[in-house]
């Protein structure tokens, strides 16, 4: 077997982030008036008074999250930052669905097909899956070196 089963959920996992990431991130600059104009249109002054900057920064956050993904040794902090991100997205917009009604879908190419319901199910896919590959691969060794360091203390 050329991958151990661990090994294998990883790199699946790295690798559907790395195309989630890079796909969206080129999408947001190749039409990123669009996608600005769409953040002046949130009901959140914050969003609407920094949508040139939020409209470029996302992207360049996303693409520096696929970046790292691609290295074994970056691996570890692409996981992290895309866990953050889905998770601070995931959040924008449980809380927007919650409070407002005909809200601008951002989102380009497929996922503009998709409803509100189907990008939160998704993006809960994704936290699940990086939060387990972050777990399954870094977490245990980080618990038992903390575990050994006080063994041998």
């Amino acid at each position: 077997m050329l991958f151990k089963k661990n090994e294998f959920i990883t790199q699946v996992s790295a690798l559907l982030l790395i195309v989630l990431s890079s796909y969206t991130a080129m999408n947001k600059l190749i039409y990123q008036d669009r996608f600005a104009f769409q953040l002046q249109l949130i009901p959140w002054s914050v969003i609407t008074k920094n949508a040139s900057l939020i409209g470029i920064s996302i992207p360049l956050i996303q693409l520096t999250i696929a970046l790292m993904l691609c290295f074994g040794r970056y691996r570890l902090f692409g996981l992290l930052g895309a866990l953050i991100l889905l998770s601070v997205f995931e959040i924008y917009l449980i809380t927007l669905i919650w409070n407002y009604e005909n809200l601008p879908c951002s989102c380009g190419g497929i996922s503009a097909h998709l409803n509100w319901t189907s990008h939160i199910i998704i993006n809960a896919i994704l936290i699940t899956t990086s939060a387990y590959v972050i777990w399954r691969n870094y977490g245990l060794k980080l618990l038992n070196s903390v575990y050994y360091k006080r063994k041998t203390s």
